[in-house]
């Protein structure tokens, strides 16, 4: 301090002893408004309060302090705010701002869980969902192709290499009838369609749940034991309830039945 500044306090103060009486009323008033400022922030415990804080108390106790408490309550909100676009853009814009974030590993997992639930879905709306909010995605091409695949109403279960019939209007017909009939069937530009076996449908059943239909019994192309008095061709075929567990039974071939086609790929 030069002498100027010693004269002016010496003018202001009669002595030493004045002058840190009066500076240590001065700390203890701010001391308490800034205590008071601080319980203020943490009770409403809002980005806005703690900056209100660091505003009045730019070098305070708790400055380092609020500053980290704004810097989560920025990051929280933008979280929130991806979470509620849940798009590609959205979780990238995020992990640009927030590299080091809590939930960066949550982002980068949001590709493959909204996935997931196209899959989980498959229609035409959850992989259209898919493709509008991750256009740059890791599955993009292969929701292209499952999308594809529902509008044309057809199922591949590629572990079998079969195509099969999936859409809600299945025909009911005869066994004979369905057999015959499947020379004529055309469907997503195919016409070389076929009765399945009882063994492929068995197999077709454990993906029911992402059939667009199944509550039905269908015929396959394998026959029975039984036959007419006088013939030994079999007069039953099997058939298998998609809406009873999967059972597998024996019907008369005059019995009308659903119709779920299949192709091999």
């Amino acid at each position: 301090m030069n002498s100027l500044g010693y004269k002016q306090l010496l003018d202001r103060f009669t002595s030493w002893e004045e002058y840190y009486k009066e500076a240590n009323i001065f700390y203890n008033t701010l001391h308490v408004k800034e205590e008071k400022a601080w319980k203020k922030a943490k009770k409403y415990n809002t980005k806005k309060s703690f900056e209100t804080y660091l505003r009045d108390f730019p070098q305070g106790l708790y400055t380092d302090l609020a500053m980290n408490i704004v810097g989560t309550k920025k990051e929280e909100k933008a979280w929130k705010k991806a979470r509620k676009i849940d798009t590609e853009i959205a979780y990238n814009d995020f992990i640009d701002k927030y590299p080091n974030s809590q939930y960066i590993k949550i982002a980068k997992q949001r590709d493959i869980d909204n996935w997931k639930l196209a899959l989980k879905y498959h229609s035409r709306e959850s992989y259209e969902i898919y493709l509008n909010k991750y256009p740059n995605g890791n599955y993009f091409n292969e929701a292209k192709v499952e999308l594809e695949k529902v509008k044309n109403n057809v199922f591949v279960d590629n572990k079998m290499a079969l195509m099969w019939q999936d859409n809600d209007d299945e025909l009911e017909l005869p066994w004979s009838e369905a057999i015959d009939y499947s020379n004529n069937f055309v469907l997503a530009g195919y016409n070389d369609w076929r009765l399945p076996t009882i063994e492929e449908l068995q197999e077709l059943y454990k993906y029911k749940n992402k059939l667009l239909s199944y509550e039905n019994m269908y015929w396959s192309c394998t026959e029975g034991t039984l036959t007419g008095w006088f013939s030994s061709v079999p007069i039953e075929a099997k058939c298998i309830h998609f809406h009873f567990h999967g059972l597998v039974e024996e019907k008369d071939k005059r019995y009308i039945l659903n119709i779920r086609y299949v192709r091999d790929i």
